[in-house]
């Protein structure tokens, strides 16, 4: 029987044992690590992603207080001129 065959043997034991999806994950990382083979990379966020990440939220953040001063301040009666909007976002 084979590395990986004796992997899934395992792991089909765990699941019948009712191992949750996320307990056979980690499971699974285990016995990768443990036959000295590479699972899967690292789930991390680079520097770079978590800036992007960040611009990328405040401009949806604004775009989203812009149109929604746009569109619901009138139903209200609340007429502002569109320089203003840029100033409360």
């Amino acid at each position: 029987m084979d590395e990986i065959d004796e992997i899934n043997r395992q792991l089909q034991e765990k699941k019948e044992q009712g191992y949750t999806i996320e307990q056979l994950y980690y499971h699974w990382q285990y016995l990768m690590h443990k036959l000295n083979k590479k699972a899967k990379p690292e789930l991390g966020q680079t520097k770079k992603g978590s800036l992007f990440e960040a611009v990328m939220n405040i401009v949806v953040g604004i775009g989203v207080a812009l149109a929604t001063q746009e569109i619901v301040f009138p139903w209200f009666g609340i007429h502002i001129p569109q320089s203003a909007h840029m100033m409360r976002s």
